[in-house]
């Protein structure tokens, strides 16, 4: 093995990266996602730090790569999330970047939710001046069982309407895991 004044040389090939996930989730599932993310990552051979944006999070200097991942509530992002894009955005362009939205409108794809998500992606960029390199959008959940009852009834009506399901005596999940993994494959790899 090759030494400089008398120390090793660490190959480049095990050097990891070093990836940067800022999230905020109002139910649980963005936070769900971002754990996933994580093992995925990891796997992957990249070293991972995750933090919720409402948690004092480190700015993405020192990191290789970023993640900002946030849910959708009420046609907008949380605000800690768009707090951190807007504080960061030339930072986070520096360097391979994402950002992974998660909705009920990913959850079945019609022209009509594509549009919904391409506006809420665009007035997230224009609010933060951060235009994320790739958006990943990902089905979320319906949280029936964690609902008050007139959330879990407001819900049940938008279900019924976009086809998901309206048994309110259980939770469904619509994340789909597999395209997930895909998407932090490629992207640790890039």
């Amino acid at each position: 093995m090759a030494c400089i004044l008398g120390l090793p040389l660490i190959p480049i090939s095990i050097i990891m990266k070093k990836l940067l996930i800022i999230y905020t989730t109002t139910e649980g599932q963005t936070a769900k996602v971002v754990r996933h993310l994580e093992k995925c990552a990891i796997a992957n051979g990249v070293e991972v730090t995750a933090y919720n944006a409402i948690e004092y999070p480190p700015s993405p200097h020192g990191f290789d790569m970023v993640i900002l991942a946030g849910s959708v509530h009420m046609m907008k992002y949380q605000s800690a999330l768009v707090h951190y894009a807007t504080e960061n955005a030339k930072a986070l362009s520096e360097r391979p970047n994402a950002f992974v939205s998660v909705s009920m409108a990913a959850a079945h794809l019609t022209e009509e939710s594509a549009s919904e998500l391409q506006e809420w992606v665009g007035e997230f960029e224009e609010e933060t001046g951060w235009g994320p390199q790739r958006i990943e959008h990902v089905a979320g959940a319906l949280k029936y069982v964690e609902y008050n009852w007139l959330k879990r009834q407001v819900m049940k009506q938008i279900a019924k309407s976009t086809g998901e399901s309206t048994d309110t005596t259980q939770d469904h999940e619509y994340t789909d895991w597999d395209a997930l993994d895909r998407f932090m494959t490629e992207f640790c790899h890039q």
